[in-house]
């Protein structure tokens, strides 16, 4: 996973983007991507919100203590439950 093999590069964007995580171009990109995505599968759904709470499973901590607690298969298979629960009937590959 490719969050997994560059929790070094992700915490230190972190840090760089620290006062403005939100409005940082890479960020908004995938936040926008993510919340079309969402509102075409669910509709009246508040897509814009679950998509930060989608991207947050990617936070640099985050990645390394799930990393640290069984390897990429641990976060690879936790964010595919979590888009899952969030986007009822989401196939997701592995």
């Amino acid at each position: 996973m490719l969050a997994a093999r560059n929790i070094a590069l992700i915490a230190a964007h972190e840090q760089a983007c620290a006062s403005g995580e939100y409005d940082d171009p890479a960020y908004r990109y995938w936040h926008d991507h993510l919340t079309g995505l969402i509102g075409e599968l669910r509709p009246g759904a508040a897509a814009a919100f679950l998509a930060h709470v989608l991207l947050g499973a990617f936070g640099g901590d985050l990645a390394r203590r799930i990393t640290a607690d069984g390897g990429d298969a641990r976060l690879r298979g936790a964010v595919h439950e979590l888009a899952a629960a969030l986007v009822p009937g989401l196939e997701c590959s592995r």
